[in-house]
């Protein structure tokens, strides 16, 4: 009897209408992610103003990957499974407390965009008493624990806004340097523009028309039927006598919800 083990890639969730008559800042961050033993390096940009901030891919990536075979030996072989997403795009508005993100779910074979809605869940950062220089600027160590992952972030107190890469923030300056406990994940300042001065599009982070506002509970309920849409779709095209195996390891995704 043949075994077949199938690897469905975790989502994560990991726009916002530009206000006219404001002043944009921008940090550019490198996010790097060693999850599920695959390198992932991809910038990202972090606009904000006084009032909010998006935080969004600097360069989509259009590549698609077919189902590929891992292992030669057909008796026991993977299957991975990458799903189409669409451009991250995050926009955090302290001012409403929540967190709008550009998200993607697939039904009858359909990419359809949605706009996930949660409220800004507070971290309970320790602030330590240790110092380090960062882009030549002084930062500050901070430990938090977020999504089922402990952070230790470097902020600086000398730009006071309470933002940084991705949903880390809460932290009396901006944050440029987190890496979690296990050193899977890390987002690196790579350069800060305050005020912006060169030329950016605002379209860059708009999120897509006809996306549909969902709640993270809803998100994640047809998210979860998304995957078991797929699996089922493959399953069909198994051969006789074969069983599947779906490893989805929590552990290796950039939420996890306890």
């Amino acid at each position: 009897m043949k075994q077949i083990i199938i690897l469905l890639t975790c989502f994560c969730f990991t726009s916002v209408l530009a206000q006219e008559g404001v002043k944009y800042n921008k940090v550019v961050y490198e996010y790097s992610s060693s999850l599920n033993n695959k390198l992932i390096l991809q910038d990202y940009n972090l606009i904000f103003t006084n009032k909010f901030s998006v935080y969004y891919e600097k360069k989509q990536n259009t590549e698609k990957k077919k189902p590929a075979l891992e292992n030669d030996d057909m008796s026991n072989f993977t299957i991975t499974y990458n799903v189409p997403f669409y451009k991250l795009i995050l926009y955090t508005d302290f001012l409403k407390d929540s967190i709008y993100t550009q998200g993607t779910i697939i039904s009858d074979s359909k990419k359809q965009p949605v706009i996930v809605e949660e409220k800004i869940e507070k971290i309970k950062w320790e602030i330590k008493d240790e110092y380090s220089t960062l882009n030549n600027l002084q930062v500050q160590k901070a430990v938090g624990k977020f999504r089922g992952r402990i952070y230790t972030a470097w902020f600086a107190n000398n730009i006071p806004v309470h933002y940084g890469p991705w949903k880390l923030n809460g932290l009396p300056g901006l944050i440029l340097k987190a890496v979690d406990e296990n050193n899977k994940l890390s987002f690196n300042v790579k350069s800060i523009e305050i005020p912006i001065k060169s030329e950016f599009s605002k379209s860059d982070y708009e999120f897509l028309k006809g996306s549909k506002k969902i709640s993270l509970e809803e998100y994640t309920q047809q998210y979860e039927n998304m995957l078991k849409d797929i699996m089922e779709k493959l399953t069909s095209k198994m051969p006789r006598g074969s069983i599947m195996e779906v490893d989805i390891n929590k552990g290796e995704c950039l939420e996890i919800f306890e």
